[in-house]
């Protein structure tokens, strides 16, 4: 409603124009046309136009309802594919650390096989080792090396004490040639032990200092 502090005075126009005016009232509707009779007929349309609009606005809801289901719709949607990714990024995840714990079983069961082959190659290398010592023969006084010195000694001592010894139980000797000294003894050389040669022609029957041969008596 238009107030009078609003309305600007003016001198040139009587007062009776001066008068405050109501919105929509009786003085401001216009003449009727030829083709309308009465004021009902107006307010008639009036109420035509108002229907139209109303008509409209439902329309522009309708729209505006629909847009934001459709938009809603879409929320729906992308909350889905976010969802349904984030479960594929977990999935994948747990694939790669079940592929991750199974390579790494493979390889502790490989290094276990090596080590368990490792472990009977050791065992075995072990026991045939054993064998080996088991079968060789304690050395015999004839594999070791005796000094020239104590052979020497030897055939001072006890080599003549043998040959006479022979000599008298077989009565070979005798037989043997006296002028070298080779006369066969049962049990061969009387010096090294040895059966393919005499006692005057054993190689340790040397004297110190490249001297002559020991001579042993008979």
């Amino acid at each position: 409603m238009v107030q009078v502090a609003d309305l600007a005075v003016r001198e040139d126009i009587a007062p009776v124009i001066q008068t405050p005016k109501l919105y929509l009232s009786l003085a401001e509707v216009p003449p009727p046309s030829p083709n309308v009779g009465s004021i009902g007929e107006v307010l008639q349309l009036d109420g035509v136009s108002t229907d139209k609009h109303l008509k409209e606005l439902e329309y522009e809801v309708k729209v505006l309802t629909s847009k934001s289901k459709h938009l809603m719709e879409e929320n729906i949607r992308l909350e889905e594919i976010t969802e349904e990714r984030q479960t594929q990024k977990t999935e994948m995840e747990a694939l790669q650390l079940r592929l991750l714990k199974m390579q790494i079983a493979e390889k502790d069961t490989e290094a276990n096989k090596n080590k368990k082959a490792a472990r009977q190659m050791a065992a075995t290398s072990g026991m045939a080792i054993e064998p080996e010592k088991a079968g060789q023969t304690p050395p015999t006084i004839q594999a070791q090396e005796v000094p020239e010195i104590q052979v020497q000694n030897q055939q001072r001592g006890g080599g003549g004490f043998r040959e006479r010894q022979s000599g008298r139980e077989g009565g070979r000797f005798q037989g043997g040639n006296r002028s070298t000294g080779q006369g066969f003894q049962g049990e061969g050389c009387s010096i090294c032990g040895q059966l393919t040669h005499w006692s005057r022609e054993c190689p340790q029957n040397i004297a110190p200092n490249n001297g002559p041969p020991c001579s042993y008596p008979g």
